[in-house]
Parts: C-alpha cells; sequence; structure tokens
C-alpha cells in the first residue's frame, strides 16, 4: 500500500540543488507551495544554505540560476 504512494512522490528540492539542478528543485517547489512567490523564496533560503565551494565552483550561486517562467512552462508541459 505505501509502495504506491511512493510513486507519487516529487525528488527533494533540497537534493536537486545540491545535485546543480536548480531548475528542477524549482519545478518541484511550484508544485509543493502555494505561490510562485513562496517556491522562489524558499528555492533561495536552500541554494544559499547550500555548502559554499567557491574554490570548485561545483554549487552555482542563487542570482540568475533560475527563471520562474521557464519553470512555469516546464510544470505545464509535464501535466
Amino acid at each position: 500500500c505505501m509502495f504506491i504512494g511512493f510513486l507519487n512522490l516529487p525528488e527533494s528540492p533540497r537534493w536537486l540543488a545540491g545535485k546543480g539542478r536548480i531548475r528542477e528543485a524549482s519545478v518541484v517547489l511550484m508544485e509543493l507551495r502555494e505561490t510562485k512567490a513562496e517556491a522562489e523564496i524558499e528555492l533561495t533560503e536552500i541554494v544559499q544554505a547550500l555548502p559554499s565551494s567557491s574554490s570548485s565552483g561545483s554549487h552555482p550561486k542563487p542570482s540568475g540560476l533560475y527563471n520562474m517562467h521557464q519553470a512555469d512552462e516546464t510544470t505545464s508541459l509535464a501535466s
């Protein structure tokens, strides 16, 4: 019974952002939060909380990483 419920769970936005998959994290947050503003705020907080690795450059910086309009297009295409 619980296995069926797990099939519909989205990936963790924090995990996605940690892997550099910011756009996907944004799409998941847009599905989970009531407003686009809430999703954007939470995504910014998640990205800022990532361990900084300026020497390796593996984690992107929050500014300019995502375009909420592109996330809208991705969400509407997935529906």
